[in-house]
């Protein structure tokens, strides 16, 4: 039973995705999807070298908790150093005021 539930669904698959190459469909319509949360953190641009700018930033106390409130003020992770920073360049104070400095 469980094979034929199976075989039926990758049938249902194949047709549909037949049915799509043969449109001229090229992406869905919509907007595109901002990230794993849905949100866009419009303070945490970077302009230019944006490594740079993580590399050289000001690390920060950030529980994992408050990784959100800190990703909304414009931290980004150091995967390198492992911490949260405050990309150089960047205002520390809203930082300062939110206790992660």
């Amino acid at each position: 039973m469980t094979k034929r539930f199976v075989d039926g669904i990758a049938g249902t698959v194949r047709k549909d995705v037949a049915e799509l190459k043969a449109s001229s469909v090229s992406r869905m319509e919509g907007d595109a999807p901002k990230g794993k949360t849905g949100k866009s953190y419009e303070a945490g641009r970077i302009e230019g070298d944006w490594k740079a700018a993580i590399e050289n930033g000001t690390p920060l106390k950030v529980s994992f908790d408050k990784r959100e409130k800190a990703k909304e003020l414009g931290a980004r992770w150091n995967a390198d150093k492992k911490s949260w920073v405050v990309p150089a360049g960047k205002d520390p104070e809203p930082f300062r005021k939110a206790g992660f400095l």
